[in-house]
């Protein structure tokens, strides 16, 4: 199950939004500010922020970039009433997608879908490479798969498999 963390300082428009998330079978934290944002993300581990623009007179954007700065891969998703091009442009520099507000519940979701679709990973500093659902292990034949049982490849496999990920980065 996917987990996002939703940021709106709309009280009324969180709660609908985690309800139609949830009723989508994602799983979703809440939060009415950036202190609260932040806290949730240091946390927990996100596969989306939806993000709106301007959070109690606060732009969302500088704690997006530093946000960025700081994790290899997060998928955000700004919602804002912010609409003219250069906001979006803006905007688009730190996220992966926009929507305007007001907004229709089944756009929003199919922009939801389509960022979910796009694998996460990152590389560590060891050599590994760490998917969100699966992991290689470059030291062995080994994969731990959603960290809770071992696969085992033979040494061929494993080097294709390798390579590929290698290749796609």
């Amino acid at each position: 199950m996917f987990k996002i963390l939703i940021l709106e300082d709309d009280l009324i428009l969180l709660k609908t939004l985690k309800d139609v998330l949830c009723k989508n079978h994602y799983q979703v934290d809440l939060a009415h500010d950036l202190n609260r944002a932040e806290q949730l993300i240091a946390d927990n581990d996100y596969d989306l922020l939806i993000f709106d623009r301007l959070v109690n007179n606060e732009d969302s954007l500088e704690f997006l970039e530093a946000l960025r700065a700081d994790q290899t891969f997060i998928r955000v998703l700004i919602i804002s009433q912010k609409k003219l091009i250069d906001d979006r442009l803006l905007s688009l520099k730190v996220a992966d997608d926009f929507l305007a507000k007001p907004f229709v519940i089944k756009e929003l979701l199919l922009k939801v879908n389509n960022l979910l679709s796009r694998s996460k990973y990152k590389l560590e500093e060891n050599g590994d490479f760490q998917l969100k659902t699966f992991a290689l292990f470059a030291l062995s034949t080994m994969a731990r798969v959603n960290a809770l049982s071992n696969v085992m490849w033979k040494q061929i496999d494993f080097e294709k498999i390798l390579s590929f990920v290698r290749k796609t980065i």
